[in-house]
């Protein structure tokens, strides 16, 4: 009988550990969003300009929009509890998942033309904090592209997953697709491929951080121009949210410092009146430069592809 009653007590305790699991440990259905007035932020990870570590652009850009909100203490970018850096079909799977959470870099009209959202009205939208626009890229001093016709018979190096791909697929170009922003870098400047599509402002920070020659480009040719946004899914905390967010957009338009970061990295046009300034292609914008490697940590893997390996000749990683 004593062994029956400690038999059920284990029973229970195993029982309650389970429903005390994090909600989302469990895959059968969404998170129902959480009485809290701090949504969380999903940011996806795609390397040196959003790395885990919390430095990048984007998490200094992160950084500023959320320290003028409410709250701002939950959202270090350095680590914190609201604020989760992520890879980014990871962040994008939880964002979807959690009910209660934000994503960031993102764009409301490229998540519904990439028919990831169904229901725009469930889903509320930030200010566009900038436009970012995909190029294609050579070397410096070559002539670049100005149009889709001119990438006949050359090699591009595209990000991995990127909607780019589909759109200069049967323009007759050869398309390698590669993971790492810095990887895609080097094997232009190396010669393993013509032409490289790249975003900017990221481009523009890429090549400072390698310590090499901005590569040219045709600013006529624009592949994709798409608005860096946070999106959440819509309920009284996120909408309280999204307007605080605003407010910081509106007030970090006349800051000094703010401009400045955004001119350094050749933001072309800083703040947007509306998010339908932009237009949108087929995707999202964080499918322009998708989830890759921890260069954060050093450049000790330079000329070789996440796996260590050196890119063979052909250009393929």
């Amino acid at each position: 009988m004593l062994r029956f009653g400690v038999w059920v007590q284990f029973v229970a305790a195993f029982s309650i550990s389970i429903v005390s699991l994090p909600v989302w440990a469990n895959d059968a259905k969404p998170a129902v969003a959480q009485p809290d007035s701090t949504p969380l932020v999903f940011a996806n990870t795609w390397g040196y300009t959003l790395a885990l570590n919390g430095t990048g652009f984007y998490n200094e850009i992160a950084a500023d929009v959320l320290a003028h909100i409410p709250g701002a203490e939950n959202y270090k970018v350095s680590g914190s509890a609201k604020y989760r850096v992520m890879p980014f079909r990871r962040a994008q799977m939880m964002f979807f998942y959690r009910t209660d959470s934000c994503l960031y870099p993102s764009s409301m009209a490229a998540l519904v033309a990439d028919n990831l959202i169904k229901d725009p009205a469930a889903y509320v939208e930030s200010t566009g904090l900038f436009a970012a626009r995909v190029h294609l890229f050579v070397r410096a001093g070559e002539t670049p592209p100005s149009k889709l016709e001119d990438i006949r018979g050359k090699s591009i190096a595209y990000p991995h997953g990127s909607v780019v791909g589909k759109l200069l697929d049967g323009h007759g170009a050869r398309l390698i697709s590669v993971n790492d922003e810095i990887d895609r870098a080097e094997m232009l400047l190396g010669g393993r491929v013509d032409i490289m599509s790249g975003v900017l402002p990221d481009t523009a920070l890429i090549f400072e951080k390698i310590k090499s020659k901005m590569p040219s480009y045709d600013p006529s040719l624009v592949v994709i121009k798409a608005p860096v946004t946070f999106v959440c899914h819509k309920n009284a905390v996120t909408e309280s949210f999204i307007n605080n967010i605003n407010a910081s957009i509106q007030i970090l338009s006349s800051d000094t410092q703010y401009q400045d970061r955004l001119a350094k990295a050749k933001v072309a046009e800083a703040l947007l009146n509306s998010v339908g300034d932009v237009d949108v292609a087929a995707d999202d914008l964080n499918a322009l430069a998708p989830a890759v490697s921890g260069r954060e940590k050093g450049d000790k893997n330079k000329g070789k592809n996440r796996s260590g390996r050196k890119f063979p000749k052909h250009g393929r990683p």
